[in-house]
Order: structure tokens, then sequence, then C-alpha cells
């Protein structure tokens, strides 16, 4: 773990170092640095809030820094820019991945290593846990899908996805508290022995070093994963509708 603190350190100097406009308010690492969350080939990602200072080329000369200066480990730096996380016109690169609200549900989680927290109260807020899980499931359709491409997303996307999808199911119909470690979404649903949580746990586990075969199985669990929950979640709206 010691280890890890020192890259996460020297990350951040880098990063701050190439801040020559006071234009990051805060960094984050995108994800969980508890030893039980990483494997061997784990990289690091830091997320930085910035205001519209930040030149857009610069998030890329940082990265070409960290990887020349980092070789031990993977780093990259993402940028969210506060006129983003307020409702503006998309500009990070991040933001042509994914929709900005859901780094709103995600970055309180996220250990903060600099600067000072985003207020959420802030921005446009996350979605909520029924919205989320359908733009989740949708995602999820599209990188299994992508999987038939000439140039596939790498596989091991679909299972982190589909365990950030167990943590919002988690979230809505257990009341737990929303989280983005994947141990600990995994130990919230330990009482569901058959949830696909364990399976996406241990192809992780395995540094997704699997077969064809295998990929396909866990492709049709996770295809029966999201229609089930596609339907509990129907029948949640339905009884919500009822109560009013």
């Amino acid at each position: 773990m010691w280890g890890l603190t020192k890259i996460v350190e020297k990350s951040k100097s880098i990063i701050k170092n190439h801040d020559t406009t006071d234009s990051i308010k805060s960094l984050y690492i995108g994800g969980s640095i508890k030893p039980e969350d990483r494997i061997q080939n784990s990289d690091i990602d830091v997320i930085g809030i910035v205001d519209d200072g930040f030149p857009i080329n610069r998030e890329a000369e940082i990265n070409i820094d960290l990887k020349e200066s980092l070789p031990e480990m993977k780093c990259k730096l993402r940028v969210l820019y506060l006129s983003e996380l307020h409702g503006g016109k998309p500009k990070s690169f991040i933001s042509s991945l994914l929709p900005i609200r859901l780094f709103l549900r995600r970055i309180p989680s996220y250990p903060l290593i600099w600067g000072d927290p985003l207020n959420i109260d802030e921005t446009i807020g996350p979605y909520t846990y029924d919205e989320e899980i359908y733009i989740q499931i949708s995602i999820i359709h599209r990188y299994i899908d992508d999987q038939n491409s000439k140039k596939p997303i790498p596989f091991e996307w679909i299972p982190k996805a589909v365990s950030y999808l167990s943590a919002l199911e988690s979230a809505l119909f257990n009341e737990e508290e929303y989280s983005t470690s994947f141990s600990e979404i995994q130990n919230q649903l330990k009482n569901d022995k058959k949830h696909i949580i364990h399976d996406c746990i241990k192809i992780r586990k395995a540094l997704y070093d699997i077969g064809k075969v295998e990929k396909e199985e866990f492709i049709s669990k996770v295809h029966e994963y999201l229609e089930r929950l596609k339907l509990n979640v129907e029948k949640l709206n339905i009884l919500y509708q009822l109560k009013q």
C-alpha cells in the first residue's frame, strides 16, 4: 500500500506542476485504492475537477508526462469541467464516453487526494437510481454489442459496468449506501449467492484471462440479469405510482 501511496503522491505532483492557470479545483482517485479492490494490472485514474481556464489539450500533455514519469504503473488524468457539471455543454474527453451525471453519483465515493470536495448540491446532480439503472443497462448493451466489432472495447469493461449496476440495484432495492468499491458491493450482496456480482469479481480476480466459452456464458448471465432488473424496476415504479 505504501508503494501505491507513493505513486498517487507523485501523480498528484506531476498534475499540479502542469496547472499554470490554477484551474484545478480538486483531484480524486476514480475508483478505489483499497487493497481488496485492486488486482495486478490495476491502474490509477485521477479525476480532476477543473474550471474553464484549463486548456483542452493539457489533459493529453499531462498524460504523456505521467506515462514517462511513472513507468511502474499506468496512470492517467481525466478532467471534468465545472461548467459541464453545472449543466453546460459537454467538452471533456470523458464526457464523450459516459454521461456527466453518472460521475455526480460516483464522485462522493471517490477518494479525494487534493483540493476541496465538489459540492454536488451546486451541480445538476445525479440521476435518480431508477433513471441511472436504465442508462447503465443501455451502456452495458452497447459494450456487449461492441464485442462483435473489428476493434472491440476491452471485455473487462463489461463486468466492471455490471458491478456498478449492481451497486445501483443494492442502493435502490436494499437501501444500502451507494459504493464504487467492488468488494463493498459484493459484501452488500453476499447473501444472494447467485447474484452476478460474484461472477464479475471472479472474472476480475482471474485478471480477465478467460476463454471464449466462459465469456459467452457470462454474457448470457448478464442478459438475464439485465432483463430481470428492468422488470423489478418497472414493478417498483408501478407500486410507487399506486401509492400516489
